[in-house]
């Protein structure tokens, strides 16, 4: 990836309902970010999305439209959670 940045989320937090603290290490105003990671219910995606919001991020990939990245064979993908700014290419 080039000219972007990555920043880590607390997948466990973000599981157990704890949102904010789930993108604590997220920099404020750092900018978009797509998600990619493991898939997460649209109650969390969404309250995921409300807390990089709250930081004065957006998130791109919107939690109206969640589900589990489909690989090429039908199955889901495994990666591990991260955020990706969305100025770089991937």
């Amino acid at each position: 990836m080039r000219n972007g940045r990555i920043a880590l989320l607390d997948h466990d937090a973000l599981l157990a309902g704890d949102a904010a603290g789930a993108v604590a290490r997220v920099a404020r105003d750092s900018g978009p970010y797509w998600y990619r990671g493991w898939m997460v219910p649209s109650a969390r995606y969404a309250e995921l999305e409300a807390a990089l919001g709250a930081r004065g991020c957006a998130l791109l990939t919107d939690a109206r439209l969640t589900g589990a990245p489909m690989n090429s064979r039908g199955g889901t993908r495994s990666s591990p959670p991260s955020l990706r700014a969305a100025s770089g290419t991937p």
